[in-house]
């Protein structure tokens, strides 16, 4: 039964959530239907639990001199990055905190050093859209380093031992969420223990920050273009044409196995 009001549930899981995946694969999409959830809060992307991981291990010498132990500093690492998330959250009125990272695939054990109990949805694309959709955004030269980056992040992700959990370790298409993102959000709604609520479906209607739509206009305007619920189903297949010969061949001579493994044929 659909919600019928927006203020949150007490009880239920309060275990962390992290949206990861290759950037321009749909992650942002996810964060966006998750924040529109009564209990969730997934706020705007930290990204610097990357830059931690690398400076303790870089500078462990360092930090060690300090009489500090490995598990002491990643549990200071760990409480101050709730608190973040947990102070949004309940400014918010939320009770459950997310976080939409993409390169956090790429550090999943370390995350899951951190957060115990987190509960990790991994977003996955057709690697020719998301080079399609790197040369869309960032340029040509960005999209030649988009097949090893497609696979890099693909590849840690499953590698982890977050992903031989299948209570903590969920993948989620992008394909199939644009198709039927009521289908697809039940499931994910499912795995995280969380009850379904339409307003899942109704993300734009929101003015939560990071959204894109941060004034009343902006959101009309997408609402009469697109209605309630803007799922734009024409993404998906941009990049089975791609014009450049060159990058078809890149992606296949990087990660043409990956995309076999996949389906994406």
């Amino acid at each position: 039964m659909a919600q019928s009001e927006s203020r949150p549930r007490c009880g239920g899981r309060s275990d962390p959530i992290f949206v990861v995946g290759c950037p321009r694969s749909g992650t942002t999409l996810v964060r966006q239907m998750l924040d529109s959830h009564s209990r969730i809060s997934c706020g705007p992307e930290t990204q610097f639990l990357q830059d931690l991981a690398r400076v303790e291990e870089e500078h462990w010498d360092r930090l060690h001199r300090f009489g500090i132990s490995r598990e002491e500093w990643r549990a200071s690492v760990a409480g101050f990055f709730e608190q973040l998330h947990l102070r949004y959250a309940h400014d918010r009125g939320k009770v459950r905190w997310a976080d939409k990272s993409p390169n956090y695939a790429l550090i999943p054990d370390y995350v899951g050093s951190l957060f115990p109990t987190c509960q990790v949805i991994h977003v996955l694309r057709d690697g020719r859209d998301v080079v399609a959709s790197y040369r869309s955004r960032w340029g040509t030269r960005a999209a030649r380093r988009a097949p090893r980056a497609w696979r890099r992040h693909i590849e840690t992700a499953r590698r982890s031992e977050l992903a031989r959990s299948p209570e903590r370790y969920l993948e989620v298409r992008y394909e199939q969420l644009v198709e039927d993102p009521r289908a697809v959000m039940a499931g994910v709604l499912t795995f995280l223990g969380e009850p379904w609520e339409d307003q899942v479906l109704d993300f734009m209607r929101s003015d939560r920050p990071g959204t894109g739509l941060d004034s009343p206009e902006l959101r009309q305007r997408a609402l009469a273009a697109g209605g309630a619920s803007v799922v734009y189903r024409s993404s998906v297949g941009r990049g089975r044409d791609l014009r450049a010969l060159e990058l078809r061949l890149r992606l296949q001579l990087v990660a043409g196995g990956l995309m076999r493994e996949l389906g994406y044929r």
